[in-house]
């Protein structure tokens, strides 16, 4: 058995957690970050999953509210810089669609009175045929108002995000390790991390940031109050020349509810890994499952039935773009994690040196960068050192031990 020692560890190899790491090996830490590679071929092989195994994530600047408006900038501030130091490339500025039916739309609201304090170019549309004019390729039914949020807004690819951060973390000195940690425990003056092949870690300072997998593999003393919940996603394959008529379609998001589904959002065709271009459709869907266990988490990774709702989704895009020309169309799993008070958790565990960030509540692909920075600056300094407070990620904790 071997063991290895580390001044900070970082369990979870995703957004967050490799913006952390990143952030900690830039200020001279003996940092490593653990988690699986994406499991290729048997999904059924793999212990724990991710959502970011993705081509596409909406990026803007304005958020729901101020706070993740504040967040949103500052990780995108970082995209150009994190892209020349890792020499990948993963923004696509197309930027972003918002449209909704209701006349009173809050968003739409607070966009058009935030935009100007901050520089964010936006333009505000009134009604369908404005929309149309502009932006044919979509259909919505009328009436609506929307809102167009230019460049830097559009669309990050989550997977080339994730290794720019962690390339400049391995040419900091830091060290990525793919492994499961499967236990995690306070050991004498440092914690103690388990892996699924046998090795152990010591760490000083751990940060547990395991995504929908937080509550799972005995990583904290107690549960965080979070839920974690299915997310379907359509996948709709086009040809190489739809995908280049489609190469400036802006992002989508669409406040739309109905009984079977609400929130679209919508991603001009990329190219995924297999070698075609799929157009990307999500929502939340009336039937949303919630998953308590790792057990439960696992079997819909691997073999959740989704297909179920691919006749609703189906009809949805068609509905939304009736002129794609759809080659196939398959179902994608993930899981959305949720948290009572709308914002992510980065906080203190215990007073010892056990910290966790989890909890996106769906919005923080975008502007993982900054998150993991707060991270990274409550572990250093125990301070945010960016002017947000705090207190908004502050953690709670369920009564459940594991």
């Amino acid at each position: 058995m071997t063991t290895t020692t580390f001044d900070y560890l970082i369990v979870g190899k995703g957004l967050i957690g490799s913006a952390a790491a990143k952030y900690l090996a830039l200020a001279g830490a003996n940092v490593a970050i653990i988690g699986p590679d994406e499991p290729v071929g048997d999904y059924a092989k793999a212990i724990v999953f991710a959502s970011h195994f993705d081509q596409g994530r909406i990026t803007l600047k304005i958020g729901k509210q101020s706070l993740w408006t504040q967040l949103n900038a500052l990780a995108i501030a970082q995209y150009g810089t994190l892209e020349r130091q890792s020499g990948i490339t993963f923004h696509s500025p197309v930027g972003c669609l918002y449209v909704s039916p209701a006349a009173n739309d809050e968003y739409i609201q607070n966009a058009r009175q935030v935009a100007p304090t901050q520089g964010i170019p936006l333009h505000a549309y009134s009604n369908n045929q404005e929309v149309a004019a502009e932006h044919p390729e979509f259909f919505f039914p009328p009436p609506i108002r929307a809102t167009f949020e230019g460049s830097p807004a559009g669309h990050i690819n989550p997977r080339a995000h994730k290794e720019a951060q962690l390339l400049i973390l391995k040419k900091q000195g830091g060290q990525v390790i793919n492994d499961v940690v499967i236990g995690l425990k306070r050991q004498r003056r440092d914690y103690l991390a388990e892996t699924l092949t046998g090795s152990q870690i010591l760490a000083k300072k751990v940060l547990v940031a395991a995504g929908a997998f937080t509550n799972f593999n005995n990583l904290l003393p107690r549960k965080i109050k979070m839920t974690a919940e299915s997310e379907t996603t359509i996948l709709a394959r086009v040809s190489r020349e739809e995908a280049m008529r489609l190469a400036r379609l802006p992002s989508l998001l669409y406040k739309i509810a109905t009984p079977q589904l609400n929130n679209i959002y919508l991603i001009r065709p990329l190219l995924f890994p297999d070698g075609h271009y799929y157009l990307k459709m999500g929502c939340n869907l009336s039937d949303d499952l919630q998953f308590h266990t790792l057990s439960e988490a696992q079997k819909w990774f691997v073999s959740g039935n989704s297909a179920a709702q691919k006749t609703v989704l189906e009809g949805a895009l068609r509905t939304i773009m009736p002129h794609l020309n759809i080659l196939d169309m398959i179902t994608k799993r993930c899981i959305i994690t949720r948290t009572p008070t709308g914002y992510p958790y980065i906080g203190n565990v215990d007073d010892q040196g056990l910290f966790v960030a989890a909890g996106g509540n769906g919005y923080a692909a975008k502007c993982s960068d900054a998150l993991g920075h707060l991270a990274t600056n409550l572990m250093l300094y125990g301070h945010s050192k960016a002017g947000i407070p705090l207190e908004a990620f502050i953690p709670q904790f369920s009564d459940t031990h594991r």
